[in-house]
């Protein structure tokens, strides 16, 4: 990434002044118009990618604000509005999701929401929202569990367990703090709504998930290699993204165990999301 100059960092912050501008005025497009070219100069603008975000989302682009305001908390971990926006667009998929990844997107929004309260306590707009978000997550574990029996509740308690075991990796490393441990459950979240995507993609055929292992498995060692050569904050991002590619990969071969292949239902028009 290229070191901005003065009168370049001038420069994109006029651009990211004139977004948010257009955003406060309803002009939606050309707010992100303005903030792309903030963002062109240097991508390492959480502020412009947080406007970014609001805009989209008044554009009715949930994913894409989605995306805008995780880089939001990943390039400033005390953005209280970014956590607080990631965990608002992970509900609004909840809302039209089936109860499992509902579920998912709830326990995200959980963990994102009580994130922006402990950053900021003077926010109740987002205490509101928690208690929103936990009623909503109380209702669709009670509707899977009436409809799957407890099957379900295993499969969200594998997660939770693997979450734990993570963390703990983390923790004996001594990479690991608040910020991290609830970006990681974030990643680690988000890791199996794509493992359950996966597996339908491919219909339950485990030569093709292998191979998607296979790949993760190079990636990972990618990662490992590239965080011992790094600075001790580049360690800590690497060490976030190693274990959430470990939790995937976990979920994967589990599935491929576990899971019978008439079960799945077939869904073609799902893309495995390169988001590590």
């Amino acid at each position: 990434m290229p070191i901005l100059t003065e009168e370049q960092q001038g420069i994109q912050h006029q651009l990211y002044i004139e977004g948010h501008t257009f955003y406060k005025s309803g002009q939606y497009q050309k707010a992100i118009d303005s903030l792309n070219k903030a963002l062109a100069m240097s991508n390492q603008h959480a502020n412009s990618h947080f406007i970014k975000g609001l805009a989209l989302d008044c554009l009715n682009k949930t994913q894409e604000a989605l995306e805008e305001f995780n880089t939001t908390i990943l390039q400033n971990d005390t953005h209280a509005d970014g956590w607080y926006y990631l965990g608002l667009m992970s509900y609004k998929k909840a809302e039209t999701a089936e109860p499992q990844d509902a579920y998912n997107h709830l326990q995200v929004a959980v963990t994102c929401i009580d994130r922006a309260v402990s950053l900021n306590k003077n926010h109740p707009a987002a205490e509101m929202m928690l208690e929103e978000v936990k009623k909503m997550q109380a209702e669709k574990k009670a509707l899977m569990e009436s409809q799957s029996g407890s099957m379900q509740k295993e499969n969200v308690d594998d997660l939770n367990r693997a979450i734990a075991e993570s963390l703990k990796s983390l923790e004996q490393k001594k990479e690991s703090d608040a910020q991290k441990d609830a970006i990681f459950q974030v990643q680690c979240a988000l890791a199996r709504e794509k493992t359950d995507n996966i597996f339908k993609k491919y219909n339950g055929d485990t030569s093709e998930i292998q191979k998607k292992i296979d790949r993760m498995q190079k990636k990972l060692d990618a990662f490992k290699a590239e965080g011992y050569q790094g600075d001790e904050e580049t360690k800590n991002k690497i060490a976030i993204k190693a274990f959430t590619i470990i939790n995937l990969t976990k979920e994967l071969q589990r599935l491929a165990r576990t899971t019978p292949k008439s079960s799945i239902e077939k869904t073609s028009s799902l893309k495995f999301e390169k988001r590590m």
